[in-house]
């Protein structure tokens, strides 16, 4: 899907910015694709070939990688990832809703625009970073409850 997408342009371009190494680990094979990634992917894609290609593409993601997702659980080991992808996710939400907490009091404080300006785009990242780990968040514990009850 990548290979369809401008690597300087939408949220391909934003995930090579901020986690290039996370992102050459799922395209490498040695991680498994947070799902809100592939979702994000999948925006991209329907701006660049319009929303019915990336419908039909969603359904065949969706259904691939929840296969693939199943198997990568069941490896030696999946189970304690897992768990340590759960707390990394809790932790990660923890940091973004504290640090927009403080954001938040920053930017009610400032009364330079060009400062608000900064201040809320920060903070838009940082609901951004909190909503995705916990998407992460329930994506991993649904994945360990699953393997753990079949």
């Amino acid at each position: 899907m990548t290979q369809r997408l401008d690597p300087g342009a939408g949220w391909y371009g934003e995930f090579l910015r901020r986690d290039p190494e996370g992102l050459r680990a799922c395209l490498d094979g040695a991680a498994m694709p947070p799902w809100d990634v592939v979702e994000s992917l999948l925006d991209d894609l329907a701006r660049a070939r319009g929303a019915e290609f990336a419908a039909r593409e969603m359904q065949y993601a969706a259904r691939l990688r929840a296969e693939a997702a199943a198997v990568w659980d069941r490896l030696p080991g999946g189970a304690g990832e897992l768990r340590d992808l759960i707390a990394d996710a809790a932790g990660q939400r923890e940091a973004a809703e504290a640090a927009a907490r403080s954001l938040t009091a920053r930017l009610a404080a400032t009364a330079d625009r060009a400062e608000a300006d900064a201040v809320a785009g920060e903070l838009a990242w940082l609901r951004d970073d909190a909503a995705r780990a916990a998407s992460r968040h329930e994506d991993f514990t649904t994945r360990l409850t699953a393997l753990t009850t079949t």
